[in-house]
């Protein structure tokens, strides 16, 4: 149920407190009479009206002194007076509103004057309530979500910061002003993207939407700041507004975000998704720049047994110091070539990468001599076989390695890729802990044992595979003292193959 809005009356004749009475009672509004200046004032205080009506002549105190008080009293400056005068004095008139009145009325009272007069302060008084309010309930909003506001009025040069404006830059409040006086406060590597935007606006009235970071040594904060250019019917600017946000929280996300997305969670290396989408980038650098780089596939030797034997805690234990080994022996040197440097501004940060249980990934930037490649493999070999020690345990592990170059082993990613997980089982058929580069026999050979894999299934299924059985004798005595099962596949165009 709408609340029936009160009028407090305070007047010391009692018929002019009586007819306003009887006037409020036929609009709807509840009214509240005193008689003398201090009683009012308790009224108010009590009741919170939602409009005087005050006489200027009273017992106690004369009415300029009640509005004053009123306008005094906490949350009271909503409270719309109007002052009703024995005359039209200009003088007492303009005294009543310097206290605080909104309107006033002589006697003797019109009352379809005061009727029209009420309705419309009334109304006047719940917009402007509406509006703090609403204002009230947008600086909290704004508040919540960081948000700050200013404004430039073009006409009357006037620069506007609201109070979070102030907070966010953390600056006392004070006169600004120049927009520009922001510049201060921002990152010296953002302020020239600022000054920029800024430069626009000012100039030639374009707006912006940027990020850069303030000027803050302790905790980088971000923030989100939009400006436009507000113009009249005529097209012809009029003012200038802007919001700035503070978005470090939403940046620190993002961040991490993208570190989970890009990095191993156990190592803190980069991932595979981060390691081939380098991979590519680094192949597109080396094509535009007619340079060379290399890729080594490294898989750790027997880690399931470490796994099995000592369970999986000692093995997440042993890939964390084996990836620490692999960046502490990879020096910035070994990462990226000078030659490399020179041309490129190379982002190595992810040019070590776990990309399987027990498989790493090493990309080196730049031109390198064999001889070089070798003295590094044989380091990393080395430096992983050196023993570990986990949770009072010395455990060991050792490490095969594989390595190719671009253009020389494959023109794209994937080849690499391909080549180096080659090279590195190479290694492993020569009995691991070592490293084997890549050559294009490995590949014929690769080849040779896919269409053998291929054929034998194919034998299965129509089942050309069958069992001889060959006895084995005791030299001495002649007798057969066991029986040897012997696998043969009798091929289709070879014939009868052995092993």
């Amino acid at each position: 149920m709408a609340k029936i809005s009160s009028v407090c009356v305070i007047d010391d004749d009692p018929y002019v407190c009586l007819s306003i009475g009887e006037l409020l009672d036929d609009m709807g509004y509840q009214a509240l009479a005193s008689d003398s200046g201090k009683a009012g004032l308790q009224e108010v205080l009590r009741r919170r009206p939602d409009a005087v009506l005050l006489g200027l002549t009273l017992p106690d105190m004369n009415g300029y002194e009640v509005c004053r008080s009123i306008h005094s009293i906490a949350d009271a400056l909503a409270i719309p007076v109007m002052i009703i005068s024995a005359g039209g004095d200009q003088e007492y008139i303009h005294h009543a509103f310097d206290c605080g009145a909104v309107d006033f009325i002589t006697k003797p009272i019109n009352l379809d004057v005061l009727r029209f007069r009420l309705q419309c302060m009334l109304r006047t008084h719940r917009a402007h309530r509406d509006l703090r309010q609403h204002k009230r309930q947008l600086e909290k909003v704004k508040t919540i979500a960081k948000i700050a506001d200013w404004s430039w009025d073009i006409r009357e040069q006037r620069l506007t910061w609201s109070a979070e404006m102030y907070r966010l830059l953390g600056i006392v409040p004070q006169a600004v002003e120049s927009q520009w006086e922001v510049l201060d406060h921002i990152h010296p590597d953002d302020r020239l993207v600022v000054s920029n935007a800024l430069d626009g606006l000012f100039q030639r009235d374009q707006g912006f939407d940027i990020e850069y970071r303030l000027n803050d040594e302790v905790v980088p904060r971000y923030v989100h700041e939009q400006a436009q250019v507000l113009k009249d019917k005529q097209g012809v600017p009029i003012s200038i507004i802007g919001t700035l946000q503070d978005i470090s929280e939403l940046k620190i996300s993002e961040e991490q975000l993208h570190y989970l997305a890009y990095h191993d969670s156990l190592t803190g290396l980069a991932n595979r998704e981060s390691f081939h989408k380098q991979l590519k980038l680094a192949v597109k650098n080396a094509k535009a720049l007619e340079q060379q780089f290399s890729v080594l596939f490294l898989d750790l030797d027997n880690f399931k047994q470490v796994n099995d034997s000592l369970g999986h805690d000692v093995g997440d234990e042993l890939l964390i110091n084996v990836a620490n080994r692999l960046t502490n022996n990879l020096r910035k040197c070994d990462v990226i070539s000078r030659n490399f440097r020179e041309k490129l501004q190379y982002d190595y940060s992810h040019n070590v990468a776990r990309v399987g249980g027990d498989e790493f990934l090493i990309l080196l930037m730049g031109e390198y001599k064999p001889a070089r490649l070798r003295r590094i493999a044989k380091r990393l070999v080395a430096s992983i076989h050196q023993p570990y020690t986990i949770g009072g345990e010395i455990v060991r592990i050792s490490v095969s390695l594989g390595l190719v170059t671009y253009p020389e082993d494959g023109g794209d990613s994937v080849t690499l890729y391909k080549h180096a997980d080659e090279a590195m089982y190479r290694s492993k058929a020569l009995g691991k802990n070592q490293y084997c580069f890549y050559d294009k026999s490995l590949n014929s050979t690769a080849q040779k044992a896919g269409c053998m894999k291929e054929a034998l299934l194919l034998a299965i299924q129509r089942q050309q595979l069958f069992v001889c059985y060959q006895p084995i004798l005791d030299l001495a005595t002649g007798a057969i003292i066991a029986v040897e099962a012997l696998l043969r596949w009798r091929h289709p165009t070879e014939g009868v193959l052995l092993p």
